[in-house]
């Protein structure tokens, strides 16, 4: 089990690393909002067939399924929009 929540953890460190640059790549061509809007079914289409295929147990109740949901409002809504919105605005590297 150590093994596999190390992998995890750098998976996630690998990926967290690249969003940045994924960002500041996409709001070059596509406006903020539907470059958020279309990252979530991109990352479904990834992580779901992994989840899927690693039997990863699904929440059951509805009150797990709200603390997700309200986890995920708050990750998307206060910290990616605002970093999808100044990277369109303020970064040097999105200037034409």
């Amino acid at each position: 089990m150590r093994g596999r929540v190390l992998a995890v953890w750098l998976i996630t460190c690998l990926i967290g690393s690249t969003v940045w640059l994924f960002i500041t790549l996409g709001v070059r061509d596509v406006p903020p909002v539907r470059f958020a809007v279309f990252r979530l079914p991109v990352a479904l289409a990834v992580l779901l067939p992994i989840a899927i295929a690693g039997r990863t147990p699904f929440p059951r109740s509805a009150r797990d399924w709200r603390l997700i949901a309200g986890s995920g409002v708050i990750l998307l809504g206060l910290n990616d929009a605002p970093s999808v919105s100044c990277v369109r605005t303020c970064c040097s590297a999105t200037r034409r």
